[in-house]
Formats: C-alpha cells, sequence, structure tokens
C-alpha cells in the first residue's frame, strides 16, 4: 500500500470506451465524387474568428463530425490515437492529459493542468468528469503548444475544442437516429433534431444512451465472502464488475432576432455508470517467488492478463455532470463583434475501490512485517467550475485586426462530509466518523472541506499585414491564479491520533504570457511561419502538510520556439500536408517527493532546472476521387534537469537509513542510499514516436449505393508514469498499437456498417497509479445503423 498515500485528491479507473460514435452532423450522403474531388478547407476557431488552419500559424489536428465517426473516436480518450505528440492516461475520475510531455504529471486534484478542454468555447471540468461522450459533434480542434495568448484559460500544453452542433435556423426539420450492437452485450442508442421554432429562433435536441458488460473478471478467493451461487467466488454488498450505464443530452437553442445580435445557450446533462474502476497490481504480471519492489516480498501470485482482477473489497464508479453555456454574439455598425461566453458547470464523482488490488489482503513491508493488510479508498466528490470571458473582435477584411478581452474562472472541489475522502485499512463506510478501529492506523489517511481555485486573466493580440503576403503578430496576456485549501485532514504523520489537522493555507502567482509570430503566403499552396510564444499553468497547495514540509508548491512556465511550413497544392490540391519542428523549455516542472517529517505522506515541489523538449511533427490528409487518407507522425525527446530526490514508493525504507537528499541544483545528493539522480531521464507521459494513418475507398453501384472500407492503425512508443523510471515497479507503459477497420453501406438516408477497434486484441496498460496497472478497451466489434432525415 505504499502508494496508496501518493493518491492525496486523485482518483483513478480504467479506460472504459466503447467502439460507437454518433458525433455525426452528416449530410444525406457526403461522400460524392464532387466533394471528394479535392481535400477540404478546414477551418479553425480557437482565436474567437474564424481561419484557414492551411494559412495560420497554429499547430492543430482538427477532425469534423464525420471525421470522428471514420476513425471511432467517442471521447477525448481516443484522441491520443489520431494526433501526433499527444498522450491520455485515463485514471476514472480524472485524466492525465499531455501534448508534448506538458500537460499533468501527478495523478491529484492539486496539480493543475496543463491542456485545458473546451466544450462549446468554454473551458469545462480540469481532470475530473473527463469521460463524458461525443455524440452529435461539429469538430475537434486539438492544439499543441502554449496557449498564452489570449482566449480563455492559459495553457502550457496545449488545448482541445469540441464544439457541438448548433440548430439551424430556417433549416428543416432534420437529424439523425444511430443504434448499434456489439460484443460484451453492447448496445448504443443516440439521436438529434432539429426543430426550426420560427424565422428567427431554432432548437437542437440530441441524446445519446449506452449499455455494455464488463471487460472484467474479478476472483475473490477470501473465505469471509464465500456466497453460494453468485456468479464471484465471493459477493460482499456492494460488489461491482464494471458494467456499463450511461445516458446523456443536450439541449440547444440559438435566437438571432436580428443579423447583428445572436443568442445561443446549450445545456448538457450526464449520468455515467461504470460500475467498477478496477486495476491490477503491477506485482501481479511478475512471475512467481520474484521479489516484489520495494520491500523484497516473493510475489505469490502471476496473471499476465489485465483482465483478470483479484478484489475483496466492494467496487463503485458513478459520474453526474450538468453544464450550461451561454454565448451572446452582437456586431456594430463598425464591424467590430462583442462577445460574451458564460458557462457553469456541476458535478459529482464517486469511486470505491479495493486498493491494495488482492483479494486476501497485501502483505505489508516496514513498518507491517508479518501483517496482512487490507486497503480501501472511497471518495465522494463535488465539483463546480464556472466562468466569464468577453472579447471585442475587429472586422476580419482589414490590414489590421485585433482581438482584447477579459476572462475568470473558479473552480471548487467540495470533499464531501462527513470525510467522505478516505484511504484506511478494514471496514470503513461513507458517513462514518474517525475511530481508533476503522481509522487510526499507520498510513491512513481521510480528509474533507473544499478547495477553491481562481484564474482570472486579461489579454489582447494584433495581427498587421506588412504586405498582401507577409503578417506579422504579437499578443499578449496577464494572469493571477489563486488557490485556497479549508479542510480538515486526519492521517498518520500530519497529527497525533485522534487529532485532526486543519488546513486553510492559500497561495497566489501571477504571470505575463506572449506570442510572437510571423508567417509567409509563398504561393497560393505554400505557407511558412515561426513564432515563440510562452504558457503558464498556477501554483498549488499541499494538503495538511506536517512541519518541515512546503505549504504550497509554484507554478510553471514554458517557452516554446517553432517553425512550421503548411502546403495545400500537392497533387493539384489533392493532398495537404504540415510539418512543423519545435524546441521548448520548460520550467518549474511540478513533482510528487516524500514528507520529510513523515515518509508515508508526499508532497510536491518544483524542479529546480529546466525539463527540454525538442521535436518533429507532420501531418497529411489527402483525396483522390473515391480514395480518401489520413496520416500523422510525432518525434519528440525531452530530458529532466540536474535533480536529486527518494521515489515516495521507496520513502519507507529509506525513512530506516539515516542521511539527507540535498534536490539543490548542484548538489551530490548527500547519503541517503536511496537519493537518486534524475537527470537526463525523460519527463513523465512523454513518448519519443507517435504515429497513426487511415484510408478509406468508396465503390459506388449502379444503384446508386456505396460501400465503403475503412481501415486505421494508430502507434503510441512506450512512455514512462515516473520520472524516476523504474521498471520494476510498473513505471514503464508499454507501446500501444491498435487496428481497427470499419465497412458500410449507405442507401439513400440509411448507413450501415460493421466495425471494429483494436482488432488485434492488444492488451496494453493506460495508466499507472500508485502501482494499480489500468487497461485499456481489449477488441470490440459490432453493427451500426443509421438513418437520416
Amino acid at each position: 500500500m505504499k502508494g496508496a498515500l501518493r493518491l492525496s485528491a486523485s482518483v483513478a479507473a480504467l479506460v472504459c470506451c466503447t467502439v460507437a460514435q454518433g458525433q455525426m452532423a452528416m449530410a444525406q450522403n457526403a461522400s460524392s465524387t464532387d466533394q471528394a474531388s479535392a481535400a477540404e478547407v478546414v477551418t479553425v476557431t480557437a482565436e474567437r474568428r474564424t481561419q484557414n488552419l492551411m494559412t495560420t500559424p497554429t499547430t492543430a489536428t482538427v477532425l469534423n463530425g464525420q471525421d470522428l465517426q471514420n476513425r471511432d473516436v467517442m471521447s477525448v480518450n481516443d484522441l491520443q490515437f489520431i494526433a501526433p505528440n499527444l498522450t491520455i492516461n485515463d485514471l476514472g475520475q480524472g485524466i492525465d492529459f499531455d501534448i508534448r510531455g506538458i500537460g499533468k504529471g501527478e495523478h491529484n486534484t492539486q496539480t493543475p493542468i496543463g491542456v485545458v478542454l473546451y466544450r462549446d468555447g468554454a473551458s469545462t471540468f480540469p481532470g475530473y468528469l473527463a469521460a463524458e461522450p461525443f455524440y452529435d459533434i461539429k469538430s475537434v480542434e486539438v492544439y499543441r503548444g502554449p496557449q498564452g495568448t489570449f482566449v480563455g484559460q492559459n495553457a502550457t500544453g496545449g488545448a482541445v475544442f469540441v464544439t457541438t452542433n448548433d440548430p439551424v435556423i430556417g433549416g428543416d426539420y432534420n437529424g439523425y437516429l444511430l443504434g448499434q450492437y456489439g460484443n460484451y452485450n453492447e448496445g448504443q442508442l443516440q439521436a438529434a433534431v432539429n426543430i426550426p421554432v420560427s424565422d428567427t429562433l431554432a432548437v437542437r435536441v440530441a441524446g445519446f444512451g449506452e449499455r455494455r458488460d464488463s471487460f472484467y473478471t474479478i476472483i475473490d478467493r477470501d473465505p469471509a465472502d464465500a456466497c453460494p451461487g453468485n456468479k464471484y467466488v465471493g459477493c460482499k454488498p456492494g460488489y461491482d464488475d464494471a458494467d456499463l450505464r450511461m445516458a446523456a443530452g443536450r439541449l440547444s437553442v440559438l435566437w438571432q432576432p436580428t443579423s447583428a445580435l445572436s443568442v445561443s445557450l446549450k445545456y448538457d446533462a450526464l449520468y455515467q455508470n461504470f460500475g467498477a474502476a478496477l486495476a491490477v497490481p503491477y506485482s501481479n504480471l511478475l512471475p512467481l517467488g520474484a521479489p516484489v519492489e520495494p520491500y523484497g516480498t516473493p510475489n505469490n501470485y502471476h496473471d499476465s492478463n489485465l483482465f483478470h482482477i483479484r478484489a475483496n473489497d466492494p467496487q463503485g464508479r458513478i459520474d453526474r455532470m450538468q453544464r450550461a453555456i451561454l454565448k451572446v454574439g452582437y456586431t456594430f455598425d463598425s464591424g467590430i463583434k462583442l462577445q460574451s461566453i458564460s458557462d457553469y458547470n456541476i458535478g459529482n464523482a464517486r469511486w470505491r475501490s479495493d486498493l491494495d488490488g488482492t483479494d486476501l489482503g497485501n502483505p505489508g513491508g516496514f513498518p507491517y512485517f508479518g501483517q496482512t493488510k487490507d486497503w480501501q479508498f472511497f471518495d465522494n466528490v463535488g465539483e463546480k467550475v464556472y466562468s466569464q470571458e468577453f472579447n471585442l473582435i475587429s472586422p476580419d477584411n482589414q490590414r489590421v485586426t485585433w482581438v482584447v478581452g477579459v476572462y475568470g474562472q473558479e473552480n471548487d472541489y467540495e470533499w464531501t462530509k462527513p470525510y467522505q475522502f478516505y484511504i484506511t485499512v478494514g471496514p470503513r463506510f461513507p458517513g462514518t466518523t474517525p475511530t481508533a478501529g476503522n481509522f487510526y492506523q499507520y498510513g491512513s489517511w481521510t480528509f474533507q472541506g473544499d478547495t477553491t481555485n481562481v484564474n482570472l486573466a486579461a489579454f489582447g493580440q494584433v495581427e498587421t499585414k506588412l504586405t498582401d503576403d507577409v503578417t506579422i503578430s504579437l499578443g499578449g496576456r496577464w494572469t493571477t491564479t489563486r488557490s485556497k485549501n479549508d479542510i480538515v485532514v486526519y492521517s498518520y504523520g500530519g497529527s497525533p491520533y485522534g487529532t485532526p489537522a486543519i488546513d486553510n493555507n492559500s497561495q497566489s502567482s501571477s504571470k505575463f504570457t506572449y506570442k510572437a509570430a510571423i508567417d509567409w503566403k509563398v504561393n497560393e499552396g505554400d505557407y511558412l511561419y515561426a513564432f515563440t510564444a510562452t504558457g503558464y499553468t498556477g501554483g498549488g497547495l499541499n494538503p495538511a502538510p506536517a512541519p518541515g514540509a512546503p505549504e504550497d508548491f509554484g507554478a510553471v512556465t514554458d517557452t516554446d520556439y517553432e517553425i512550421g511550413w503548411k502546403r495545400s497544392s500537392w497533387f493539384d490540391g489533392h493532398v495537404r500536408t504540415q510539418v512543423n519542428a519545435f524546441y521548448t523549455e520548460y520550467n518549474d516542472f511540478q513533482v510528487t517527493l516524500p514528507d520529510p517529517s513523515a515518509p508515508l505522506r508526499t508532497y510536491e515541489v518544483n524542479l529546480p532546472e529546466p525539463t527540454k523538449l525538442y521535436g518533429v511533427e507532420a501531418e497529411a490528409q489527402g483525396t483522390f476521387g473515391s480514395f480518401s487518407f489520413t496520416a500523422s507522425v510525432g518525434l519528440l525527446k525531452s530530458k529532466i534537469g540536474n535533480f536529486w530526490a527518494i521515489d515516495p514508493r521507496y520513502n519507507r525504507l529509506a525513512a530506516l537509513y539515516p542521511g539527507a537528499c540535498d534536490p539543490v541544483v548542484g548538489a551530490t545528493g548527500g547519503a541517503q542510499p536511496y537519493c537518486v539522480n534524475v537527470k537526463g531521464n525523460p519527463i513523465t507521459y512523454a513518448p519519443s514516436f507517435t504515429y497513426n494513418f487511415g484510408a478509406q475507398y468508396a465503390f459506388y453501384l449502379d444503384n446508386g449505393d456505396t460501400i465503403t472500407p475503412r481501415v486505421s492503425f494508430a502507434h503510441v512508443s512506450a512512455q514512462w508514469a515516473s520520472m524516476f523510471d523504474n521498471p520494476a515497479v510498473g513505471d514503464r507503459l508499454g507501446a500501444r498499437n491498435l487496428l481497427g477497420a470499419q465497412l458500410e453501406w449507405n442507401r439513400d438516408t440509411w448507413l450501415v456498417g460493421l466495425y471494429g477497434t483494436n482488432l488485434l486484441d492488444k492488451q496494453y496498460v493506460a495508466s499507472n497509479n500508485s502501482g494499480g496497472l489500468y487497461a485499456g478497451p481489449p477488441r470490440q466489434y459490432g453493427i451500426r445503423i443509421t438513418k437520416l432525415f
């Protein structure tokens, strides 16, 4: 259970993706010969105006709703298989989203995110409640590199804009109905309809539902759990094997009373019951008798199947969410546009887990020699996110264009009373009060209370055409962030038995970030650009630190230098490509270390030297009549600076030895035998090589029908889940190689398709949280039928 306290405020679970997507804003037949004759124009919207991706100095991957359908992209988790140098490690209630190795490196809520997720222009939950399905989607835009100039929230790693379909004023009653059925008894139904209420008002209603049996087999050999006739060996109350039940809905209203005024309101609701968030301890994969690090106890169980789970405690994972986004735009007679974006998100996430990952308890190391401990985890976390942004946007048809704005966001976590966040040994149920019998064990950890994070910013950017072909732009943003804890913590090492620690800490930081770019339209098909951009992510608070440990940790910044070439004229416009190279210095990377006064607890610090990252990315899309393809590749190299530290997973053993471990630049570490230097190691979640490709060919039949086979493949090379790069404790996450295919028949307004994902049934570790390995989804296949109307 050495990793339990590393969780702090973290939550974890498996990647639970299905294969059906219904994000279609599809026309009745979008595969005609005329439309397929050349690569389509792709637009981006992150700068609050619509721009051609191929003539914009930004690095992005853009997919429309049909692209998502064709690539079997159901949620944000699947984006790692369609964009270069992007990784997503799903921890259940939260995700670690990293672009070029920058984003979120620690599995907890106090670490800010470096990749911001937007829904319909408004930033949404920063980690929790991130498995929201993609349905009735217009487009997804993935931006790589710092986004620290303007619009929304400052970011060091990148941003993702998910845009849903708007109602159409003056249109017809139209939409789609999609149903599918696949293995694991997976069924899905989704639909959307556009309702033209009047010449100035339209409504769109969309819905999504899904159910699926579990991927997992749970083994419980605990004699105390015997239950004849149950599908498990044991049957404790609350046991769940990760069956999926999901329902979501969206109401969109668009009102345009005049040509100058537009008002859009979107309301989403979501219920997701994943049943359980199941993980395999890394030690399960070791051969029988092999020593289990870090304590050297022999391994007494071996099963290399990531879907075979041992547990003797109840499991559970439920997410609930509601969101409202109001967008108001007004264009003055001068052509200047005033835009307001307001959003309110409220959600609740619950997770229950057998944290030691065994069905008979976990043999203890120091100080548990000779004992067996049965660790449990439970949390009940409420979250509210609300934000407001105002923009003034100049007209597009000017030699000088500009954007100015202000932004504010507050993100509140409520750690539900009484003490419904806990890590403990033995019987423990929500709502009970800490007692000597169930709480004050060595290593227990629980708290209740509130955490508040505030982000305020003012920003602007100006773009000037020096000539008809050469443009320069300069933007800047001032951002200030604040965090405050108001929590009560019970934990070993933080306070005497029976006495809570009161945490009323706060911290704040501010930073000016900028972007300066120059671009040259060489001719109608070639576009060159270069820029330098900076990003900023705020600091955070260590919950109830013991004496000698820091109360907070600092912000992180990065500076990115980038050059790129975009070409849209290959083969008479049938192929377009993007190639870019980047070099980034990432400063003050936030990492977790052992608490010097209580070795079972951890706290966060900032690395004293920069982490350096550099690489190359390339993307291509092509269309030749009935044949089309897409491909991307990313190469990434990263190096952590000089830093001495003790791996938190060894800190109990380190406590047995005298000597300090000095992290200061230039230090030799000290006499502590567990003190190591991570200099030169790659940053966490930064695979060195990613690539993907997809292709399709439409066969046109004499009766007007089409049959279209599609194939796709994605590779994400191995990555490290910790800066200590220790494969003996499961740090190395192996490569991910996924093959998918579809066969679709289109007749008039009907589409019937066979689909399959992970067709080779490759097992891969999607994330590592405190030694628990979470599996990516196995092979899935089935049939999908869509009716357009």
